[in-house]
């Protein structure tokens, strides 16, 4: 299944872009894609096409998948 991902805060610096598009197995979830390209998935939120998402969603071909991590500031 083909899926776009969106990158957020450190994680845009980290992966040096903004979004890309990927397959990926068809059932992959948002824990499983982060872990396939991140190699981690704790801490992060998750949204599916504008919605927040429990990290074992099934997702489907097509989707925008957000990677989100923790934000902390005053």
């Amino acid at each position: 299944m083909k899926l776009r991902v969106l990158f957020f805060a450190a994680l845009r610096e980290q992966m040096k872009l903004s979004q890309a598009d990927y397959e990926f197995d068809n059932d992959a979830t948002p824990s499983s894609v982060a872990k396939q390209l991140l190699g981690f998935d704790s801490s992060l939120l998750f949204a599916v096409n504008d919605e927040v998402v429990p990290r074992d969603h099934e997702l489907r071909d097509g989707d925008v998948l957000a990677f989100i991590p923790p934000v902390a500031g005053g």
